[in-house]
C-alpha cells in the first residue's frame, strides 16, 4: 500500500491504480496540495479553515455570554433549581440554599458589569 497522485493531481492511498500515477509521501492533511516535488499548503483551503475556526470560536463565546447572562438575570428560585440540578455533591438542602444565595449575590454584583 502506498500514496499516489494521478495525472489529474488527485491523491489516493492504496495500491497503485495506473502506471502513470506517481508515488508520493503521505499527505499531511487535506489542506496540502502536491506541487510535483513536495506537499505545500493550499492558501485558499487554509483561509477557509481559519474562517471556520474563527466562526466556531465566536459561537462558543456567544454560548458562554448567554449562559452568564442567564445566570445574572435568574431569580432566586431559578438559581436554586440550577444548584439542585448541577451540584448533587452538596449533601444538604441548606448547603444548596447557601450556594444559590452566593450565586445570587454574585449575579447582583455583576449585573451592571456584564450588560
Amino acid at each position: 500500500m502506498g500514496y499516489y497522485i494521478t495525472p489529474s493531481n488527485s491523491y489516493y492511498e492504496g495500491d497503485k491504480g495506473h502506471a502513470l500515477d506517481v508515488e508520493v509521501p503521505q499527505r499531511p492533511s487535506y489542506l496540502y496540495d502536491w506541487n510535483g516535488a513536495a506537499w505545500v499548503i493550499n492558501a485558499a483551503l487554509q483561509a477557509a479553515k481559519d474562517r471556520r475556526d474563527a466562526d466556531e470560536t465566536e459561537r462558543q463565546a456567544a454560548k458562554q455570554d448567554s449562559a452568564i447572562l442567564a445566570l445574572v438575570d435568574a431569580t432566586q428560585a431559578q438559581l436554586l433549581n440550577y444548584v439542585n440540578s448541577n451540584f448533587p455533591s452538596l449533601a444538604t438542602q441548606g448547603e444548596r440554599n447557601k450556594f444559590a444565595l452566593i450565586l445570587s449575590m454574585l449575579a447582583v454584583a455583576l449585573r451592571d458589569k456584564v450588560r
